[in-house]
């Protein structure tokens, strides 16, 4: 067994020798600004413009990445957590799922869209957040808020994993 334990530590990734930081809360820090809540944040504080929406005070990428890694399953169920044991910048990888419930903290739900949604001009007020990858690439993944960045992340290169578009909760 203690050979067993011995192979796979080393054999693993950096992230069991080498972990990601974790700040005084137990949250990891890289995640803070990663393009996920960075993307949501954009996204949210554009809509909320956009419809004279206002809270007391700004959304933040921290707070929103706060929510997301204390809303994500336990361990042995969490994605993200399992992938940091192989390669810790998995700690900067927020999924579909944590966008849209990060969303819904503040009233918005995410519909999902076709991306030629993207570049239709009928709606000016439309708010989406794009998770986009770098073609042939297991690792180029990129969330971005649009109007507002640009789509073609990787140029011709440039893959669309999903669109969602901001909506009300409840209408």
């Amino acid at each position: 067994m203690p050979l067993l334990i011995a192979c796979f530590v080393l054999s693993s990734g950096c992230g069991i020798l080498h972990p990601p930081h974790k700040d005084a809360q137990g949250f990891y820090t890289a995640h803070y600004n990663s393009c996920g809540p960075i993307a949501a944040q954009e996204a949210l504080t554009r809509y909320c413009q956009v419809h004279g929406i206002k809270f007391k005070r700004a959304i933040t990428t921290k707070e929103l990445s706060q929510h997301i890694q204390k809303n994500s399953p336990p361990f042995i169920f969490n994605r993200t957590k399992l992938l940091i044991i192989f390669e810790r910048d998995a700690a900067n990888i927020t999924w579909p799922s944590e966008i849209k419930t990060a969303c819904q903290l503040y009233g918005v739900k995410l519909t999902k869209v076709h991306k030629s949604q993207l570049f239709l001009k009928n709606n000016p007020n439309a708010t989406y957040i794009v998770l986009v990858h770098k073609k042939w690439s297991l690792r180029e993944y990129h969330w971005f808020a649009y109007p507002g960045n640009i789509a073609h992340v990787y140029g011709d290169d440039t893959v669309f994993d999903v669109v969602y578009l901001l909506e009300p909760l409840h209408r």
